[in-house]
């Protein structure tokens, strides 16, 4: 796997602190993030982590009621740093996403 170093960077040190924070306030994006990963897997697919995130936003605003449902916004900057840390926690999901040494707004 790719190993990524976003310690170089301020701008991605701010990023990386943001979604840390995030992840932390909502560990069950996460989890659902890792469970959709393994259908799209299942099936014999790779998928975009953007694909992904767009597919929970879609459940927890559409397809979800009561106390669950929720306007779900995440910012798009968290992506990469989902897609590594899936991949990086999850052995059977390695390789899953393509990876880019770094976002180019975060170079």
């Amino acid at each position: 796997m790719t190993q990524y170093n976003e310690d170089v960077n301020p701008h991605r040190r701010k990023w990386r602190k943001k979604f840390e924070q995030f992840h932390a306030d909502n560990p069950d994006i996460y989890d659902m993030l890792v469970e959709m990963a393994r259908k799209v897997k299942a099936r014999g697919f790779k998928c975009s982590i953007y694909f992904l995130i767009e597919r929970v936003r879609w459940f927890l605003m559409i397809e979800t009621t009561g106390e669950q449902a929720r306007d779900f916004k995440i910012n798009n900057n968290f992506s990469p740093f989902y897609s590594r840390k899936i991949m990086a926690e999850n052995p059977d999901l390695d390789g899953m996403f393509d990876l880019r040494d770094h976002a180019p707004h975060m170079a």
